[in-house]
């Protein structure tokens, strides 16, 4: 035998039905807030952890004064090709890299065949 539901029954659930995809869109919002605040502490992390490891590789260039490794760091870190390349290079090249980064050789030799590379160090 079937049991026929009544219109307070099928009211009832309908209620309920709602009340559950309520609970479910504010859930989910919730859950879209956290991934959004766990992401943006993770890329703060990241920039951090960049930078640290760049500023210990510029530490073992002996040539460089403490300025010069300050605007290296500022040059090299924020800056992910700038970053990318730094690291690619030989330690033995690193220094020549950096020097050529201060002085701007790099920045006007890349702005003449049209690659954004850096962030002007030669004009701080």
């Amino acid at each position: 035998m079937e049991k026929r539901v009544t219109g307070k029954e099928r009211k009832r659930s309908d209620d309920s039905l709602d009340a559950f995809r309520e609970a479910a869109t504010i859930i989910g919002s919730k859950i879209e807030e956290a991934t959004n605040k766990f992401s943006q502490a993770l890329g703060v992390d990241l920039a951090i952890a960049k930078r640290d490891k760049v500023n210990d590789e510029l530490r073992k260039l002996s040539n460089l004064s403490m300025v010069q490794r300050h605007r290296a760091l500022l040059a090299i870190a924020p800056d992910h090709a700038t970053t990318a390349c730094f690291f690619t290079l030989k330690d033995d090249e690193k220094e020549d890299f950096v020097m050529a980064l201060l002085r701007g050789d790099l920045l006007r030799r890349y702005a003449k065949i049209g690659v954004n590379y850096g962030h002007g160090i030669a004009a701080m």
